[in-house]
């Protein structure tokens, strides 16, 4: 008879044994009854591992040099041929202002006028102090004739005679100086006038009737009483970055297209200024152009606009172009995959791009890349 202790542990075991087995045959159960893949399912899971390693078909285009057109273009203002800062020749107050804003002038126009009174009774005494030495000077003259005829006779001694003649020479100086004074009397008068020195129109004025004027003028502005604009040839000026005038020489042609006016107007180049500004990196250029009747107006803005032909230039399809925060990139194709390679290109007429940096002659870009096209991916070239 067996031990008591071992009869429960054996009907125990039996039961955890029973247990175990029915277990098994549930999951067993549920294992059959989930499973509903059959050899169908594993082909299409096939398939589309297939298509996923599959090249991406892609439409291509070639880095190549050639010539290109291009307009380089800037905006700038309009300046006058030259300018002339006028200001009063004499001391003394305004008393006529002949010109206003916008007045078209000829070179002699009377501008304005300085109050010329105390001038014109300097011109008069200057005149009777001169007629007075005239007259000593001839009475002089008169004296050292007869005092020559004198001496030939030897009535009177030579010292007299010498006499007559150094009053005489004293007496003709006088009228030399007297003169002279006369002179600048009469052009200080003339001076209170202020005319045109060549033919332009008013673009400043500075000054009302009344205002007291030094004829110490310093040109810069703060003592002239009107400026005067050559406006009859202008001048377009604008500042182009460093980089492109490179490609700009005196005698090019620019146009200049000003305000609302429809069509432009071609204009030399003249100047191409070399001193670049340190802190835009720009040159100045100037373009004159005409304007016969003073029709356009200084200090409006224009957009100079320059045809440039680049030879032996580097260029892409601009779609090919990849523009994402690290800066531009294009995916080129070697050995049947997907190369990413960040260059350097500057766009053209928004078709074309010129390659500065990034790529060489004849490498193949992928034009209009998919976001989602990964660097190194296979790809197919379908069309070039």
């Amino acid at each position: 008879m067996l031990n008591p202790v071992i009869e429960k542990w054996r009907a125990i075991t039996s039961i955890r044994t029973f247990l175990a087995v029915l277990a098994l045959g549930f999951m067993a159960g549920c294992s059959d009854a989930s499973d509903t893949s059959g050899p169908g399912d594993a082909e299409e899971q096939t398939e589309q591992s297939r298509a996923a390693d599959a090249p991406v078909a892609v439409v291509v285009g070639t880095a190549q040099r050639q010539s290109v057109t291009r307009t380089i273009s800037a905006t700038g203002t309009l300046a006058p041929k030259r300018t002339s800062d006028l200001g009063s020749l004499v001391d003394g107050v305004i008393s006529e202002v002949m010109v206003n804003v916008g007045d078209h002038v000829r070179q002699g126009d009377p501008l304005f006028r300085t109050r010329d009174v105390d001038f014109q009774h300097d011109l008069a005494s200057a005149n009777a102090t001169h007629q007075m030495s005239l007259a000593q000077a001839t009475q002089a003259e008169r004296a050292y004739a007869r005092a020559v005829q004198l001496f030939e006779r030897e009535i009177i001694a030579p010292a007299q005679l010498e006499q007559r003649e150094t009053e005489m020479s004293v007496a003709i100086a006088a009228t030399a100086q007297t003169e002279q004074v006369r002179n600048g009397a009469r052009q200080r008068l003339a001076d209170t006038i202020v005319t045109a020195p060549f033919d332009g129109a008013i673009i400043g004025r500075f000054v009302d009737e009344g205002t007291y004027m030094s004829s110490r003028f310093s040109g810069m502005g703060s003592s002239a009483v009107v400026r005067l604009a050559e406006c009859q040839i202008g001048i377009a000026v604008a500042r182009f970055p460093e980089s492109e005038l490179t490609s700009v020489h005196e005698g090019q042609t620019a146009q200049l297209y000003i305000g609302t006016r429809p069509e432009p107007m071609s204009a030399p180049i003249l100047v191409v200024n070399d001193a670049i500004d340190v802190q835009t990196r720009t040159g100045e250029l100037r373009a004159p152009f005409l304007n016969p009747d003073c029709g356009i107006q200084t200090g409006q803005f224009v957009r100079v606009e320059i045809e440039i032909i680049d030879d032996d230039v580097l260029t892409i399809p601009q779609s090919a172009i990849i523009n994402a925060g690290l800066g531009q990139r294009v995916l080129i194709v070697e050995n049947g995959h997907a190369v990413l390679k960040n260059i350097e290109a500057v766009s053209i007429d928004g078709v074309i791009s010129r390659v500065v940096s990034g790529l060489t002659a004849n490498d193949t870009v992928i034009l209009s890349p998919p976001d989602t096209m990964a660097n190194g991916v296979a790809v197919e070239v379908i069309q070039q």
